[in-house]
C-alpha cells in the first residue's frame, strides 16, 4: 500500500496535466473568478503556452467589458504577456490590436497601464490600424496624456508633430509639456532636443535626477542627450548614495548611468541579463571599462532605437 505522502506527490505531479487538459475558456473563467476574490492572483501557466496564444487572445477579449476594473486590467496584462511572449509576428500584432480596444476603458489607471504595456512591444508589432487608433486616441485627448505622447514618439507618428508642439506650452501642465518635448525629440525634432538639454544641464546630478530625469533622456535616443549622459558618466563627483538604505554612503553616480546606457548602446562592453542588470561582479572595474570604451570611440557608437 502506498504511503499518504506518496499519493500526495503523485497528485501534485498530475495537477499540471489536468490543468493543461482543460479548455482555455474554462481556465480563463476560473482565473477571472479568482481575480474577483484576490486581484493579485498570478496568471495560470497554462494560459501562456505558445500553442494556445491565439485561442487565449480570442477568449480573453470577452472580459474587456467586464464590470470589474481589476478584472479588466488583469486581462490586459494577460494579453500583453501572451503577445510579448510569442515568437510569431501575427500573434504579437493581434495582441497589440486587442490592447488598443482598452484605450476606451473608463478607468484612467487602466488606460495608463495599457500605454505602458504597448511600449514594451516592437515597433513592427503595430499595424496601420493600431497606429490609426493611437492617432484617434490623441485627437480625443485620452488620458493619461503624458504616457500616450511617449508612445506616439516611440512609434514616430510624425504627422502629429505640429499638434504635439502645442502641448509644450501653457496652459498644459508640466508633466504633459515635458512628455510633449520628449515625444518630439524622439521623432528627431532638434528644437525640442535642445530645450530638453538646456533644462537638464541646469539640474544638479543626484539620485533623484538619475532615477526621474535620465530615463527620459534615454528614451529620446538623441545623440546630443546621450552625449550629455556620457559626460555625466565620467563625473567623479559622489553625489549619489548606495542602494543599502541602512548604510547609505556616497558613491559615483556613474554606476547607475552605466546601467541605464547598457540597453540602448550596441556592442556595449558590459552585457546585461534578462532583468536589465549588468553582468559583472566588480562594478568599479566595469565603470572604468565603460568609460574607456566611450573615450576610445568618441561619437562613433550606435544607439539602438528599435525599442521604447
Amino acid at each position: 500500500m502506498k504511503s499518504t505522502s506518496g499519493l500526495i506527490t503523485i497528485f501534485f505531479s498530475l495537477t499540471p496535466l489536468v490543468t493543461f487538459g482543460q479548455s482555455v475558456s474554462d481556465i480563463l473563467k476560473r482565473y477571472v473568478s479568482d481575480i474577483r476574490v484576490i486581484p493579485s492572483t498570478p496568471i495560470p501557466a497554462s494560459l501562456l503556452v505558445e500553442e494556445r496564444a491565439l485561442e487565449v487572445l480570442q477568449s480573453s477579449s470577452a472580459y474587456y467589458n467586464d464590470s470589474s476594473s481589476a478584472v479588466r486590467v488583469k486581462i490586459y496584462f494577460l494579453t500583453e504577456r501572451v503577445g510579448i511572449g510569442s515568437k510569431k509576428a501575427d500573434i504579437r500584432t493581434a495582441a497589440v490590436s486587442q490592447l488598443m480596444i482598452a484605450n476606451r476603458d473608463n478607468d484612467i489607471s487602466n488606460v495608463g497601464a495599457v500605454w505602458d504595456m504597448l511600449s514594451r512591444f516592437r515597433k513592427d508589432d503595430f499595424s496601420i490600424s493600431a497606429r490609426d487608433t493611437i492617432h484617434s486616441a490623441f485627437r480625443r485627448r485620452v488620458m493619461p496624456l503624458d504616457r500616450l505622447l511617449k508612445v506616439i514618439g516611440y512609434l514616430e507618428i510624425v504627422e502629429l508633430k505640429e499638434e504635439i508642439r502645442h502641448f509644450t506650452l501653457p496652459p498644459f501642465n508640466k508633466k504633459d509639456r515635458w512628455a510633449a518635448l520628449l515625444s518630439l525629440s524622439r521623432m528627431g525634432d532638434q528644437e525640442a532636443t535642445q530645450s530638453i538639454l538646456k533644462k537638464s544641464q541646469k539640474l544638479e546630478i543626484n539620485d533623484n535626477v538619475i532615477y526621474e530625469v535620465f530615463p527620459d533622456l534615454i528614451y529620446t535616443r538623441q545623440p546630443a542627450l546621450i552625449s550629455y549622459l556620457i559626460s555625466a558618466l565620467n563625473s567623479n563627483g559622489k553625489n549619489c548614495f548606495s542602494a543599502d538604505a541602512e548604510n547609505e554612503i556616497p558613491v559615483l553616480c556613474g554606476y547607475r548611468i552605466m546601467e541605464q546606457l547598457a540597453p540602448i548602446i550596441e556592442q556595449y562592453p558590459i552585457q546585461i541579463d534578462a532583468s536589465g542588470d549588468l553582468i559583472t561582479k566588480d562594478y568599479a572595474r566595469a565603470l572604468v571599462e565603460v568609460r574607456n570604451w566611450f573615450d576610445e570611440r568618441g561619437n562613433n557608437y550606435k544607439i539602438n532605437t528599435d525599442r521604447f
